[in-house]
């Protein structure tokens, strides 16, 4: 499982020109499996358009340092009561 802090610190940096440098740890790679990310990351058409080389490319002229780690962060999350996830199936009524 990648890093949150790394995907924020990466997307951040290619949106907003104010930030002079970044260190991305933990979040820089392949794409492919994105499916196998947590469902909060699931963004429809990324990969069609952006990968994370092109993502980075983003930040340029500003600095960006790419620090891999490959380090595992654990479970996700139980689901707290009265919620399943984002992505349970309800039902029909």
């Amino acid at each position: 499982m990648l890093r949150q802090g790394g995907l924020l610190a990466l997307y951040s940096a290619a949106v907003d020109q104010r930030i002079e440098s970044t260190v991305v740890s933990g979040y820089f790679g392949p794409r492919e499996n994105l499916f196998d990310e947590p469902i909060y990351r699931n963004v429809w058409g990324l990969l069609r358009n952006f990968g994370d080389a092109e993502i980075a490319r983003l930040v340029a002229p500003r600095s960006l340092i790419i620090e891999p780690s490959d380090f595992d962060s654990g479970p996700p999350p139980a689901a707290r009561a009265g919620r399943a996830g984002a992505a349970q199936v309800l039902p029909r009524r």
